[in-house]
């Protein structure tokens, strides 16, 4: 609010300035340097670099050269205009953000911009990056233990049980990301590169402290299971997490320019929410490389068809005593670890003593179930065979097979008639009726039967072309959804802007929920995150990309207005303090945060 007034004001005087000025003298000689907010920050925080170029106005973003040690990020210009004296000056300012990503002493090179065909090249400017606080840098840490990038603070572990497997042979994954004094959010699920596996979906992740080296981490951990589908040695990974870390830019964010800029951006007005910034990363694991052996043939049972695990067969039939023709149910259950997709049932044949239908099969985590019907053809049947399952246990490298059965069952005649038989009709191609004399004949009416209207037709009735009409409307009602629906799954792109209204209300209403409460965390986070899925459903981006960046780019490609990306930087920024910090916010501002986020969403909805 007090920039805004601050701005209003400032653009008041200029103007009354501007009027009062007799003769302006606009000769104003181009100068060129660079400045940053400090020169010491510490390993995962952010230096803000400012590219200022005096006597010029507008123009693109200057390239920055390759700077070791950090990783930049442009934030956006800033341009001021003045007169005193009736001497006129402008200039612009270009700012970036770099992100520290190694403990060090680096140095900023020269930047060079052409202008008018002349050169002009600013300064170079040391930077010196510290592991911690000034206290922990001046420590001396044995030689191992010493931190010397971001690497050190956020990396990713993958691990699997045994490098030796057999084919389709269930084989867990461990994905575990290490975070050590960084605050990180949004983290993605990991991408598992496995090609020659087919992986399963991940469970719910895990979270938890655990000490390397002497050193405490925050671990979160994700558990999948992969399954090789040929042989030979194969590579899993890279395992690759997407997230962003939440970082308070270093020293107070000074204006370019100074004086009355400055005097507006300093940390009272600008308030505790204004300093964080968020970067997106990809951390990456090293892969792995599995030896997946076939199965030995040595006392392979016929009936193998795949199955590698450690499984149970059950086998019943229901109910035990039918009639001849009535149906009797067989029910066939695998169960156990391993890749169920592989395991097949014991096939029933049709025979003699048995009609047998097609199976209905279901499968569940770790269960695979069979139903099938039979109907005995006679009363002879005594029983249902024996049927048998075999596997290959890969823990002690051989083949188990497990028989059950047979299933004793009581067949009775047909009640009224004991020469009841199941028959079959044979096939043939055609079947020829034999021809009746006479009853092509129409003989002479005895009586005229019921008369109706002459040209009376049904097309002709009011109520056959109203049906008509209903028909063709649920034909082409028909078509709408059914082309909608296919739009659905194939256009993401629509898809998720379709449903970000849907979603973004019941998100707002929660938080309304968790606001009443009073429950101010629970609240923040849950604002943010409706806000986050919102902007992701709407421009069609990834939680990782969204970021100031990328707001500014949607203004910029007229997608956005030019002051909406702004408003939302700032709801962000104020949900990420109240959620990382411990200050807390009074129900008056929860409630001008969720206005915000509300107001934010109905206008991107109705522009």
């Amino acid at each position: 609010m007090w920039k805004k007034i601050g701005n209003i004001l400032f653009s008041s005087l200029f103007i009354i300035g501007l009027l009062s000025v007799p003769k302006v003298s606009c000769g104003q000689d181009v100068e060129f340097d660079a400045s940053v907010n400090t020169r010491r920050v510490t390993l995962g925080s952010a230096v803000q670099l400012t590219l200022t170029i005096k006597g010029k106005q507008g123009g693109s973003a200057i390239e920055l050269p390759p700077i070791e040690g950090f990783e930049a990020r442009y934030v956006g210009p800033s341009t001021r205009v003045s007169i005193i004296n009736g001497q006129y000056s402008s200039s612009v300012a270009y700012m970036y953000q770099l992100f520290a990503l190694k403990v060090g002493t680096f140095e900023i090179p020269p930047i060079s911009i052409t202008l008018d065909g002349k050169t002009y090249t600013s300064e170079p400017i040391q930077i010196e990056v510290v592991k911690s606080d000034s206290n922990l840098a001046d420590q001396q840490q044995p030689a191992g233990q010493q931190e010397t990038g971001i690497e050190d603070k956020i990396f990713a572990v993958m691990e699997t049980p045994q490098k030796e497997v057999f084919l389709n042979q269930k084989v867990p994954v461990t994905i575990k990301l290490y975070i050590n004094q960084l605050s990180v959010r949004d983290i993605q699920f990991p991408e598992l590169e496995a090609t020659g596996f087919t992986v399963e979906e991940y469970g719910q992740p895990k979270q938890y402290s655990q000490v390397l080296g002497g050193v405490s981490y925050n671990v979160v951990e994700f558990n999948t299971s992969i399954f090789p589908t040929r042989t030979g040695e194969l590579k899993v990974g890279p395992a690759r997490i997407s997230c962003n870390i939440l970082f308070k830019a270093s020293g107070q964010r000074a204006s370019p320019f100074g004086g009355f800029d400055s005097f507006f951006d300093d940390d009272f007005f600008s308030g505790f929410f204004g300093g964080y910034e968020k970067y997106p990363i990809n951390i990456e694991s090293v892969d792995l490389t599995l030896n997946v052996l076939t199965w030995p043939e040595t006392n392979r049972p016929e009936d193998f068809s795949g199955a590698v695990g450690d499984f149970d067969f059950r086998f019943n039939a229901s109910p035990s005593e039918v009639k001849v023709g009535d149906p009797i149910t067989v029910r066939m259950v695998i169960s156990g670890e391993g890749n169920l997709k592989t395991a097949k049932f014991p096939q029933l044949q049709d025979s003699q003593d048995f009609k047998v239908y097609e199976p209905e099969i279901t499968a569940e985590s770790n269960e695979k179930r069979l139903e099938q019907v039979l109907i005995p053809r006679s009363d002879n049947v005594k029983e249902i065979s024996a049927l048998q399952f075999s596997y290959f246990k890969p823990q002690k490298k051989e083949y188990v097979t497990i028989k059950r059965g047979p299933i004793a069952v009581r067949v009775q005649p047909s009640t009224g008639q004991p020469d009841f038989r199941v028959i079959e009709l044979p096939q043939k191609e055609g079947i020829v009726y034999k021809e009746e004399i006479g009853k092509d004949i129409l003989f002479i009416k005895d009586s005229p039967g019921q008369l109706r209207k002459a040209n009376r037709y049904l097309y002709r009735s009011g109520w056959f072309l109203f049906a008509v009409v209903c028909s063709i409307i649920v034909f082409v009602a028909l078509c709408v959804f059914s082309l909608r629906k296919e739009r659905l799954k194939s256009d993401i792109v629509y898809a998720r802007r379709l449903h970000a209204p849907r979603k973004a209300k019941k998100g707002i209403e929660e938080s309304k929920r968790l606001m009443q409460e009073g429950r101010q965390k629970e609240f923040y986070d849950r604002l943010s995150k409706t806000l986050q899925e919102y902007l992701g459903d709407k421009f069609h981006l990834t939680a990782g990309t969204l970021n100031p960046q990328t707001m500014r780019r949607l203004a910029d490609e007229g997608r956005m207005d030019d002051g909406m990306w702004q408003r939302i930087k700032h709801v962000m920024d104020e949900c990420d303090a109240i959620r990382f910090s411990p200050v807390g916010a009074d129900k008056e501002r929860m409630k001008t945060s969720f206005e915000e986020v509300r107001e934010i969403i109905d206008y991107l909805e109705r522009h």
